[in-house]
């Protein structure tokens, strides 16, 4: 059997354009996309916050000198896909 390829109109698809800002929680830790980090201008660092009653959890940029500052991606750099942090204390809180 053959395939009349006259007839399939293929159109070459860019996967990088409509990339969604996923962050992935699983029992390893906590991953960033780089779509995330691009969104958030590749930050410095970042704080972790919580509200356990809800069940929310955000990530909010911040300067070095603010509490609980967590190093997040270094300056003058570009990380690659994604960003893992396996953090014991941060695992522990978004998987109970």
């Amino acid at each position: 059997m053959s395939i009349d390829f006259s007839n399939i109109n293929l159109t070459v698809m860019d996967i990088s354009v409509n990339s969604s800002p996923d962050i992935f929680i699983n029992t390893s830790g906590v991953s960033f996309t780089k779509r995330v980090l691009e969104d958030m201008n590749y930050p410095a660092y970042v704080q972790f916050c919580f509200d356990m009653d809800h069940r929310y959890f955000a990530v909010k940029v911040c300067r070095s000198c603010d509490a609980k500052a967590y190093p997040m991606v270094k300056q003058g750099s570009k990380p690659g896909n994604t960003i893992c942090i396996s953090n014991k204390n941060l695992k522990y809180v978004l998987t109970a």
